[in-house]
């Protein structure tokens, strides 16, 4: 935000962290000190939503939270925790020309230690996850928005390089 203000390209917009009161008890709301309220933001009530029956909240199932993406899109090499490995963004030419792609879209594998599911997928380190479903990843936050789009399906359709090769593979969710 700071090097599009300075470019000034976008001279009214504003950024910030937010900062859930209890992120990993369902509470999204935001603290009474946030800068969001600065700018007009409310929040909105969290029991007016969702299910209201005490019989049929006893056998609701809490929704899997997935981990909170904050990322700073000056730093490329940033690396982020996606299904237990470890990726970061296609970034520059050089990326480009070392994985054998079209355009620097994508996300490469570093690491898979603990990913048994993506190894018996046949999905490799290095390799670019460049598409789920079709649809093409161009950022981290892409990548987490599609996982969670299609997780009920419990299987990923992802367009993978590898080697300078396009190839399909399907990956069964935890």
């Amino acid at each position: 935000m700071k090097q599009v203000q300075k470019d000034d390209t976008d001279a009214h917009s504003t950024s910030g962290i937010l900062h859930f009161v209890d992120y990993q008890h369902y509470n999204l709301t935001l603290p009474d000190t946030s800068q969001a309220f600065e700018i007009g933001f409310e929040n909105i009530p969290q029991n007016g939503f969702g299910v209201y029956s005490p019989r049929l909240k006893r056998k609701a199932e809490k929704p899997e939270l997935s981990e909170l993406l904050v990322s700073d899109s000056s730093n490329t090499n940033q690396t982020y925790l996606w299904e237990k490995a470890e990726v970061r963004l296609v970034s520059g030419l050089g990326d480009r020309s070392a994985y054998g792609l079209p355009d620097e879209k994508g996300c490469i594998v570093l690491k898979m230690d603990n990913a048994v599911n993506m190894q018996d997928a046949g999905l490799k380190e290095n390799d670019v996850i460049y598409a789920i479903y079709g649809e093409d990843i161009d950022s981290v936050e892409t990548l987490m928005r599609l996982t969670n789009k299609y997780k009920w399906k419990k299987t990923l359709l992802l367009e993978c390089f590898r080697n300078q090769q396009k190839l399909k593979i399907s990956l069964v969710l935890d």
